[in-house]
């Protein structure tokens, strides 16, 4: 007997149409009709915002986890990866620090400041404009 995952299934037909450098990328899925889950090929990414943040805090024991360039930098990925979203009429439904996704990369150009590379995760309760009647732009 096949069964259905209509939760998973939304999320991997969003997540199939949805191509950009700041929305993590789905790779591949498997399905066992044997087994009562499946599983999604995710691009891989280090960690996410949340627990970046209270791990730089704790580290270098700073109120602050990022100087002002980089935190600036962070907001306009995120902006850059909803903007994609809100182009194809999606809403996230679930943003929060832990659904943003980071690599830090270590840059010569930046005087050795860490740089982070920023993709939003997560669309198991994302909507499209026409299911939703809450939908803003």
């Amino acid at each position: 007997m096949l069964k259905v995952f209509q939760g998973i299934e939304k999320e991997v037909t969003t997540l199939a149409c949805l191509h950009h450098p700041h929305v993590e990328q789905l790779l591949g899925m498997s399905l066992d009709t044997y087994q009562p889950w499946c599983s999604l090929l995710m691009e891989l990414m280090s960690e996410d915002l949340s627990a970046y943040i209270v791990k730089c805090m704790i580290s270098h024991n700073v109120q602050r986890p990022f100087n002002l360039q980089v935190a600036i930098n962070i907001m306009l990925q995120i902006v850059e990866g909803m903007k994609h979203l809100h182009e194809q009429c999606i809403t996230h439904g679930n943003f929060k620090s832990s659904n943003v996704l980071i690599n830090p990369i270590e840059s010569l150009e930046m005087a050795k400041a860490t740089y982070l590379h920023v993709k939003l995760a997560d669309f198991g309760l994302s909507k499209t404009m026409a299911m939703s009647a809450n939908f803003s732009s």
